[in-house]
């Protein structure tokens, strides 16, 4: 596992042992961040929210290309560890927020301290339904233009307008599929 672009290009991750965690694969998080960068969102600095982070994988390419800042969330004492790790040694700590919590609970702290990211990963555990949950729970800290993109397994069915979003696309890699989603501004996030 490595950081596939930007100014840390080449540098390897720490990884987990075992399979307790399943970080995204690099084929992927290069096509992800090859689509995000199309929609421009690397030509600012954006601000970015890494949930079920696991290593930090995606939250550290998105450092290695110009975000101001990301706060990364796991419920896992070892993938706190190993994220504070990564960052520490890729020298990229001081633009982390690391917090130790189930994703939801940590969002609504986000909400209370009025935070705002213009990109956010989700990479709940594939043997769980976790993903419409949090897209209704993360809708108040996504931006006005802000894309949220998940990860799921292939043939796993999202309802997103549910949550007051909007599938802007879907791509599939082998057994993963990848979800772009947008808040649907045509919706009052009081309808949700």
């Amino acid at each position: 596992m490595r950081v596939v672009a930007g100014s840390l290009r080449g540098r390897p991750l720490k990884g987990f042992k075992g399979s307790l965690i399943r970080p995204t694969s690099d084929r992927v998080k290069e096509a992800i961040f090859n689509v995000l960068s199309s929609r421009g969102f690397f030509s600012s600095s954006p601000h970015v929210l890494d949930l079920y982070a696991g290593t930090g994988a995606l939250g550290i390419e998105a450092l290695s290309r110009a975000a101001a800042e990301v706060v990364f969330v796991d419920s896992s004492h070892m993938a706190v560890r190993l994220i504070r790790k990564n960052t520490d040694k890729l020298g990229v700590l001081d633009k982390a927020v690391i917090i130790h919590d189930e994703s939801v609970r940590a969002i609504k702290g986000l909400v209370r301290r009025g935070a705002l990211f213009d990109i956010i990963f989700m990479d709940p555990p594939y043997d769980s339904a976790l993903i419409e949950s949090t897209l209704g729970a993360a809708a108040p800290v996504l931006a006005p233009g802000g894309l949220i993109v998940a990860e799921a397994p292939k043939g796993l069915v999202v309802e997103a307008g549910r949550s007051g979003f909007t599938e802007l696309d879907r791509r599939v890699y082998g057994d993963t599929s990848v979800f772009y989603f947008e808040k649907d501004e045509g919706r009052d996030e009081g309808d949700a």
